[in-house]
């Protein structure tokens, strides 16, 4: 196994700042499964009036997993009409095994649970939150 790094809990992480980002690969991060694959590489899609790529969300999710492994992680940006928000970490080992984690977003409505709850803690928080986990998995 090439991967080593500490035992983290990431779940949610990479959800930031109180804007349209998405708790996307919760499941990757919560179970370590980067830690145990050779190859780690992340594919995002969005629409093609997005500004930024790669999004920050991609960069949110590279660097939590950079943060746990010695190598790094490249990021695919894709924008395309039709599309709303996409992302996929894709995980690798030699002799054919992959483990692919996608999220969609297909409508902007399902950015709005995010949004709502961060509006309903915010008199709680002191300086800056950077993550939805923040307010999901603490006493904020």
């Amino acid at each position: 196994m090439a991967a080593k790094g500490r035992k983290i809990n990431l779940a949610g992480a990479h959800c930031t700042q109180f804007r349209h980002r998405r708790c996307a690969d919760d499941e990757i991060c919560s179970a370590g499964s980067f830690l145990f694959f050779d190859k780690v590489e992340i594919v995002e899609y969005h629409h093609d009036q997005k500004l930024d790529a790669p999004s920050g969300t991609a960069l949110r999710t590279k660097q939590l997993i950079e943060e746990a492994r010695t190598m790094p992680v490249p990021i695919h940006s894709v924008r395309l009409p039709g599309l709303v928000a996409h992302q996929e970490v894709l995980l690798g080992l030699p002799g054919g095994q992959t483990l692919l984690i996608r999220h969609d977003s297909n409508n902007r409505e399902s950015f709005m649970p995010g949004v709502l709850l961060a509006i309903a803690k915010i008199s709680e928080i002191e300086g800056v939150a950077v993550g939805l986990e923040h307010i999901l998995f603490t006493d904020i």
